[in-house]
């Protein structure tokens, strides 16, 4: 049962890794599956047993970096002081490990799906938006745009600020925008 579960993970990661390589080749929407399958080495059938379409791909691969996610930051959480300055520095130096694969995203126009994605992980994973005073959730949300909108710009601009660097950013604008 655990080969077969491995398998399954390596074949996968191996379909990702051929999408991604196609996608800094051409756009998304011109690549097919039957390009995915031969670079990656699966039949047809391997593909469709595990996806319906090219989107599913993606989405399936964010789900597994939030749920990576979700294990790092809890095991971050035990270790370090929770101020916001360090959740910020966590969250970037996240997010700079998956850069090529967010850069790719943005290259093919797909960012909207990472921002899905996150609204997901907030939707699921976060206590405020269960409860607390309604308008809690739409701050988080808020957040979460800021969050998003500035890391893209962080990429789009090379990335050339350190994580520390992007974390006194942020807490700075943040501080800023939510004194005023």
């Amino acid at each position: 049962m655990n080969n077969k579960k491995e398998t399954t993970t390596l074949v996968k990661k191996c379909i990702v890794d051929s999408l991604l390589l196609l996608m800094n080749e051409k756009e998304f929407d011109e690549i097919t599956i039957t390009e995915i399958c031969n670079k990656a080495g699966v039949s047809r059938m391997t593909y469709y047993r595990n996806y319906y379409n090219k989107d599913d791909i993606i989405i399936e691969y964010l789900k597994d970096i939030a749920e990576d996610f979700k294990k790092e930051s809890h095991s971050w959480m035990k270790k370090n002081e929770y101020t916001n300055k360090n959740v910020i520095r966590f969250l970037f130096s996240y997010f700079e490990k998956y850069s090529y694969f967010i850069k790719t995203l943005r290259k093919a126009n797909l960012t909207g799906l990472l921002q899905e994605c996150l609204n997901n992980y907030l939707e699921t994973e976060t206590n405020m938006i269960k409860k607390q005073d309604p308008y809690e959730k739409y701050h988080m949300y808020s957040y979460a745009g800021a969050l998003f909108n500035v890391y893209m710009k962080w990429i789009d601009n090379g990335m050339e600020e350190s994580v520390d660097e992007m974390a006194e950013i942020f807490c700075k604008a943040n501080n800023y925008i939510w004194e005023k």
